[in-house]
């Protein structure tokens, strides 16, 4: 019997305009694209808005003083002109434990302008040092908010390659040498041909040989 499977939430969307003024242009009245990076922080911030989570609610609400950049990226389509009105439409496109990412398309009626994307970090600020930040999980409720996916489980710490336990009477195996094969993940034995793990009958190809 096959399990249902969760369907992931759906991203919150976004989209405001934008009119592009003279100032905006270069002397051939065509849009400089440094302001498509400029948009895009903005548009994040209109985003949040949309959600309910108000930068100016966000530090005493979650303790987050901002959301740090850590990349960001633009592709350009087609030009825009002077006098002429962009739409942009954000969302969140990926979310890890303490990073997501924003994507964001601009649109001059039906015609795709440019498309790009923030990556950005959750952080809260320390409690001892208002200058200090750390990267925490993003809370569930601002998950929600913007449609994100639930947070991956943490993993475990991590195992040694050979089994400590042993049966009791049984006799005491030796550790792992470091330059013998992983132990067999069906045993929990180390390899029994010796060290460097190989069986006697292969043997290394001779200098005339190639790799």
């Amino acid at each position: 019997m096959e399990l249902p499977t969760e369907t992931p939430p759906a991203p919150l969307r976004n989209t405001h305009r934008i009119h592009v003024l003279w100032p905006d242009c270069d002397p051939a009245g065509i849009l400089f694209y440094g302001h498509y990076f400029r948009w895009m922080d903005d548009a994040t911030f209109f985003l949040f808005e949309a959600a309910g989570l108000r930068k100016d609610r966000m530090l005493p609400t979650f303790g987050v003083p901002g959301m740090p950049l850590v990349g960001a990226h633009a592709d350009f389509r087609s030009p825009v002109k002077f006098g002429e009105i962009l739409a942009v439409e954000s969302a969140v496109t990926q979310a890890g434990n303490r990073s997501f990412t924003v994507s964001h398309v601009f649109r001059v009626g039906e015609r795709v302008t440019a498309e790009g994307y923030e990556k950005r970090v959750w952080v809260r600020a320390d409690a001892h040092d208002a200058a200090r930040i750390e990267a925490r999980p993003i809370p569930p409720e601002v998950r929600a908010a913007l449609g994100m996916p639930p947070a991956e489980p943490t993993p475990g710490p991590r195992t040694g390659r050979c089994s400590p336990r042993r049966a009791p009477g049984s006799p005491r195996q030796a550790p792992c040498s470091p330059r013998q094969a992983p132990c067999s993940p069906h045993r929990g034995l180390c390899s029994p041909y010796g060290p460097g793990g190989r069986s006697p009958a292969l043997k290394r190809p001779s200098s005339g040989e190639g790799d």
